[in-house]
């Protein structure tokens, strides 16, 4: 198992950080500003965060490859992290002060992260 760590520890970071965003959604409202946009503060995408992460850790740490488990954990990540940064812009962009926030530089240098591994990443 430390082998498939260290080999995958990109992955393995970023299912962590996956699953502290989804744990930290389901345990408080952040979007309750907008009505708008409480759909973001739905506890069922908190879990919806928290299955993904824990989903992407179990991938990376048994190195899992078959029936396109790697695919399907990159395409997962990509594209919760991709709406998220999304939903952050937008409730930026709607604050009366249009300036990015920590989440939203946070979130999408996660998501270039993401994309970045996936194009130029470590191919088996």
């Amino acid at each position: 198992m430390y082998r498939n760590i260290k080999k995958n520890r990109f992955w393995l970071v970023t299912a962590i950080e996956t699953l502290v965003l989804g744990v930290s959604f389901v345990s408080v409202p952040t979007f309750d500003s907008l009505p708008w946009l409480s759909l973001a503060d739905d506890p069922r995408l908190g879990m919806l965060l928290v299955a993904a992460g824990i989903f992407s850790i179990v991938v990376s740490l048994w190195d899992i490859h078959w029936n396109g488990a790697r695919r399907l954990m990159t395409g997962i990540l990509a594209g919760l992290w991709l709406g998220y940064t999304v939903m952050f812009v937008v409730f930026d962009l709607s604050s009366p002060v249009k300036f990015p926030s920590w989440t939203t530089i946070l979130a999408t240098a996660v998501f270039v992260r993401i994309l970045a591994e996936a194009g130029w990443g470590h191919r088996d």
